[in-house]
C-alpha cells in the first residue's frame, strides 16, 4: 500500500507542476499547441508505465520518471481545456457551458473506468487461461482464479493451492502475477493511445486569438472571456 502511494504521488507531482506550465502557455498561444504538447508528453509517459508495468521483474523504481512525465501530459492541458471551452461560449451561456464541461469530465471519468477495468479483466482472464491450459487447467477455474487474484498473489490465499506441490505452486503464482502484469499494461497502452489522440485534435484544432483570461472569474456579469482582442491581430 505504502509502495502505491508513493507512485500516485509521482505521478501528481507531474501533474501539478505541469499544469502551471499548461496554463502559461494557453495564455501566450491558446490550446491548440498545449494539446500537442500535453498529448505527446502523456502518450510518452504511459508508453513507458506499460513498458515497465508489463515486466513482474523489472520493480517499481522504473516507473518513477515514466509515471512523473505521464502526470504532466494531463495537468498540462487539463485547465486550458476547460479555460478554452469557457471562453468561447457567450457571455449568457457561461453556467451552462461550465456545468457542461464538469458534467462531461465526471462522464469521462466514469466511462474510462468501466471500460480500461473491462479491458484489464478481459485480458487477465485471456492471460491465465492460457497459463492454467499448460498445467491441465479449465477456463472456468481461470475464471476463478482472476477473481480471487489479490489473494493469491499477496499469499494470503495460500490455501487454494493446497495440496500443490511447492514448485509447481511457485510457477502457478509466478503466471499469475505475469499475467496480472501483462493485464494492466494494456490499460495504460490504451492510456497511450487516448493521449496521441489528443495530439491528432491539436493538430486540427483552430488557430484563433482564444487564449488566457484577461477577466476575473467570478465579475458580475459573469463573463470569464479573454484574449478577444487579439482576435484582429
Amino acid at each position: 500500500m505504502l509502495h502505491s502511494s508513493e507512485l500516485l504521488f509521482w505521478f501528481f507531482l507531474g501533474f501539478v507542476l505541469a499544469a502551471r506550465l499548461g496554463a502559461r502557455r494557453f495564455d501566450r498561444a491558446g490550446l491548440r499547441s498545449v494539446l500537442i504538447i500535453g498529448g505527446l508528453l502523456g502518450a510518452a509517459g504511459f508508453g513507458a508505465v506499460a513498458a515497465r508495468a508489463g515486466t513482474i521483474g523489472a520493480g517499481a523504481d522504473g516507473l518513477t520518471v515514466p509515471l512523473i512525465v505521464a502526470g504532466a501530459g494531463l495537468g498540462y492541458m487539463f485547465s486550458a481545456a476547460s479555460t478554452d471551452m469557457a471562453n468561447r461560449s457567450i457571455d449568457s451561456s457561461f453556467g451552462e457551458v461550465s456545468a457542461l464541461t464538469q458534467t462531461m469530465k465526471n462522464l469521462g471519468g466514469a466511462l474510462s473506468l468501466a471500460v480500461l477495468t473491462s479491458l484489464v479483466s478481459s485480458r487477465l482472464v485471456t492471460n491465465l487461461t492460457g497459463a492454467f491450459a499448460s498445467f491441465g487447467g479449465t477456463s472456468a477455474q481461470a475464471h476463478q482464479v482472476a477473481d480471487a487474484l489479490g489473494n493469491v498473489t499477496s499469499g494470503s490465499g495460500s490455501s487454494q493451492l493446497a495440496g500443490v506441490p511447492d514448485r509447481i505452486a511457485q510457477l502457478i503464482v509466478t503466471d499469475l502475477r505475469q499475467g496480472y502484469a501483462d493485464a494492466v499494461s494494456w490499460a495504460f497502452i490504451a492510456m497511450a493511445a487516448c493521449m496521441g489522440v489528443l495530439v491528432v485534435l491539436g493538430l486540427c484544432y483552430p488557430r484563433d486569438g482564444h487564449r488566457g483570461r484577461d477577466v476575473p472569474v467570478g465579475r458580475d456579469d459573469g463573463s470569464v472571456r479573454s484574449g478577444r482582442g487579439n482576435d484582429d491581430d
